[in-house]
């Protein structure tokens, strides 16, 4: 049998203080069964009325409210360590690499939707409305057990302002985990914007390189081909021959109209546009010197 272990030492307690007087509130943390006994056993007296049924239930809702509000407390280390790592993703050093596979390993595992779909369905299953404002729901559930019959009012949960009203401990870590959730979903968006930018540096920098690449053949492939269809023979064309001087007046020319022609072919955009933006002024130039002339 495998034995777990709560997670730092599991839940804080949820009895107050003045109810608990000189008596600790320490559960072992072994399982919910474990705990809803020892509560039962040790600190039954905290509930007044046990005849009614809904006492039955204060110690198991507020043993599943403290394990969320535990969960609660992992995810935000989980989103604040996020935070902090994030810049870790240009990978500039090899720290930053290794720091990002670490990022990457703890965006995997948050599983704060996973805790948020969960915590709605015990919403759902106590009956209580997820509202956007958790203080708005409360005041809602608290006009419906004004208006309710005094036969009724018995047999509803306590007050809102009572430790045993389990309403208001869901209601805030419902809307807590939606509050990590959009940090997240912030975070996500920030750092793939972040990506992209490196992204478009990193092209940057290859279009650079390609770009010095292409003006080192451009500068040694015209001399080449010179070379090759010359046959360059060491007693003609050769450093010693007597026509060397043949193949650079060749070369260089060559060279110069590779660059030009590559120039002109790279930025013809530009000249057509250029072209198009003056062709009206050229135009009524001509026409202002034509009736000049008449």
């Amino acid at each position: 049998m495998v034995v777990g272990l709560a997670f730092e030492d599991g839940y804080h307690g949820f009895i107050p203080d003045d109810l608990l007087g000189l008596k600790p509130e320490k559960p072992q943390h072994r399982s919910f069964y474990d705990d809803m006994v020892y509560y039962f056993q040790s600190h039954a007296d905290a509930l007044e009325n046990l005849e009614d049924p809904l006492s039955v239930t204060v110690f198991p809702r507020k043993i599943v409210a403290s394990h969320y509000c535990q969960l609660l407390g992992f995810v935000s280390h989980q989103t604040a360590s996020m935070r902090s790592s994030g810049w870790a993703v240009q990978r500039r050093t090899q720290e930053e690499v290794e720091e990002s596979h670490q990022v990457e390993t703890a965006w995997s595992q948050f599983k704060c939707p996973e805790y948020l779909e969960a915590l709605s369905a015990v919403l759902d299953s106590l009956g209580i409305p997820q509202g956007h404002d958790p203080y708005d729901t409360l005041d809602v559930m608290e006009e419906a057990q004004t208006e309710a019959s005094g036969a009724d009012r018995d047999q509803r949960p306590m007050d809102g302002d009572d430790w045993r009203y389990p309403a208001a401990d869901f209601l805030y870590l419902h809307r807590e985990f939606r509050s990590r959730l959009a940090d997240y979903a912030r975070m996500t968006s920030s750092l793939a914007a972040l990506n992209g930018m490196i992204g478009g540096r990193i092209s940057i920098l290859e279009a650079r390189t390609a770009k010095s690449l292409t003006l080192v053949a451009m500068l040694f492939a015209p001399p080449a081909c010179v070379a090759s269809i010359f046959s360059m023979p060491p007693d003609i064309f050769g450093v010693e021959g007597p026509r060397f001087w043949v193949y650079w007046a060749t070369a260089l020319p060559i060279t110069v109209v590779v660059f030009l022609v590559t120039y002109v072919v790279h930025e013809r955009d530009g000249f057509l546009r250029m072209w198009q933006t003056r062709k009206p002024k050229i135009y009524h130039l001509v026409e202002d010197c034509g009736s000049e002339r008449v």
